[in-house]
């Protein structure tokens, strides 16, 4: 065997395995958690290499429609980033209003200049909420949220070939979905700690009215931080239970996602 016949031999499967690396490239660096800043670039770029020679072997690519000129290849890498990143986005509204949820829990409990610096948001956040975002890291990662994002990431080949995407209208009916139950979920998860601080002001405003010489402002603050992580400790097992659901629902609007991108 010569080499050009070697080079013949190989090339269909480096063109194939070139569409899978960038397909998931893009995924993983638009992906909560591993397109985050804090997780280290040559880690990233080994699970894209480890993960794109997984599925490689395992895909029929189809080599007749890879774009044959420049002008056609770039239009074909922008769609393919817009596929993507449309995909990936519906998981960050959902990790999106796990940190409204524990800003406004954050706030109710006087956490609000108690903030720290967030890698992935390029932001400071209160305390609370960094705390109720790695609960909900955690939680992805334990009940194997991640294990189906990434079926979702294979299936996708499948369902939408690469460099043939094709938009639909649904689109943003999926986003709009997933961004007004954004909001739902957050004033879901942090209704018990605004109701348990509506009931704290109103005993502390009969206090003030029948003793005024207590300074309920100075009381004020260590009850309504010791309350509000107690009832916070309290209410964990109904948060993982709301995040559940929250998450599988999400898994199902990124597969109605890529069904969109069928054309």
């Amino acid at each position: 065997m010569t080499i050009l016949h070697l080079i013949d031999l190989l090339e269909p499967r480096i063109l194939a395995f070139t569409t899978v690396l960038i397909r998931v490239s893009f995924f993983m660096i638009f992906l909560p958690l591993w397109g985050d800043m804090s997780l280290p670039g040559r880690v990233r770029l080994l699970l894209i290499v480890a993960m794109s020679m997984a599925l490689a072997p395992v895909i029929e690519v189809d080599m007749d429609r890879f774009p044959t000129t420049f002008g056609a290849l770039a239009l074909s890498m922008v769609i393919e980033v817009m596929f993507c990143f449309s995909v990936a986005f519906l998981l960050h509204i959902v990790f999106g209003g796990i940190l409204l949820a524990g800003q406004i829990m954050g706030q109710q409990l006087g956490f609000a200049f108690g903030n720290m610096v967030s890698p992935e948001q390029f932001s400071q956040i209160p305390v609370l909420a960094r705390a109720l975002y790695a609960f909900a890291i955690l939680f992805f990662l334990v009940m194997n949220f991640h294990i189906e994002t990434f079926r979702i990431m294979a299936e996708s080949f499948q369902k939408v070939p690469s460099f043939q995407a094709h938009p639909d209208d649904s689109i943003l009916e999926i986003i709009n979905m997933m961004a007004s139950g954004m909001y739902e979920t957050s004033i879901q998860l942090s209704a018990p700690i605004i109701a348990t601080m509506v009931f704290i002001n109103v005993a502390l405003g009969i206090i003030n009215k029948a003793v005024p010489q207590i300074h309920v402002l100075i009381m004020s603050f260590p009850i309504r931080i010791l309350l509000g992580l107690f009832m916070f400790s309290t209410i964990l097992g109904m948060i993982a239970q709301r995040l559940g659901i929250y998450l599988s629902d999400s898994l199902g609007a990124m597969q109605l996602m890529v069904e969109a991108w069928m054309g």
